[in-house]
């Protein structure tokens, strides 16, 4: 039997939620909410009507991590959030008011021009073609899927130039 609405705890709505939730998502996307649930054992067993927006502010900001195990987090309470709605054990989520830390810039590392260099040296010499798809790369801007596309007639070798035309897939593809 369902709980009330008054009784029931933020435990149970995570396990009626993922009950259906989880065979519809991939099995590394439940393995992620389900770290995100486990790191917050604090309101496992408080009633749901009482995890307002400071407690899950503060289960979120509780986490060392930096932003993406709070950005996990931040969806688990929101797709809790969208649950409780629909069934009735709340009239409103507070998810979407969650303050995450700024996103991470990734950081790329470009080739310096000694690496670059000793790429040039062993193609050169070995005709290693590692190092020529390496170096093809860099002064390119190609990507590696990109790069592997390429088909003969696309390439102008004595004309200096690649011919890249970008088509969308099919919908058979």
């Amino acid at each position: 039997p369902k709980p009330t609405t008054d009784k029931v705890t933020f435990a149970q709505v995570y396990y009626e939620w993922s009950a259906t939730h989880y065979s519809t998502i991939t099995p590394k996307r439940k393995q992620i909410l389900t770290a995100a649930y486990n790191s917050c054992p604090q309101l496992h067993d408080e009633y749901w009507r009482d995890v307002g927006l400071v407690e899950m502010q503060a289960a979120v900001d509780a986490l060392t991590d930096k932003y993406y195990p709070r950005k996990n987090m931040k969806a688990l309470f929101a797709g809790m959030g969208e649950y409780a709605i629909i069934t009735g054990y709340a009239e409103k989520s507070y998810a979407e008011y969650i303050k995450l830390p700024p996103e991470p810039i990734p950081h790329k590392t470009p080739f310096t021009p000694a690496e670059a260099q000793k790429l040039w040296d062993c193609y050169n010499s070995t005709g290693n073609i590692y190092a020529g798809a390496t170096l093809l790369m860099i002064y390119t801007g190609m990507r590696l899927g990109e790069l592997l596309g390429l088909k003969a007639e696309d390439v102008h070798i004595e004309d200096g130039y690649i011919c890249l035309l970008y088509t969308s897939p099919s919908p058979r593809d």
